[in-house]
């Protein structure tokens, strides 16, 4: 039962849904967020922070860059 609401809290945010939005189409550094959406840095990773711990998004390194993606079956 919390995973669903830790999961309905995630989404229940503007700049998150935004964030989903972009991250849905292709995935995203922070950098890429923070440039297309205006938000500073230390928002965006706040915000992806809780969408990942929620299992919307998925991360991936990829030698010092850091890519985020939605969760596969996550619509």
């Amino acid at each position: 039962m919390w995973q669903t609401v830790a999961y309905y809290k995630a989404l229940s945010n503007p700049k998150r849904l935004a964030i989903l939005k972009l991250v849905a189409v292709q995935e995203k550094t922070v950098g890429d967020i923070v440039k297309r959406l205006h938000l500073r840095q230390a928002n965006v990773s706040q915000h992806l922070m809780l969408l990942k711990e929620a299992g919307v998004i998925v991360m991936r390194r990829s030698g010092k860059n850091v890519y985020y993606h939605l969760k596969n079956g996550t619509k």
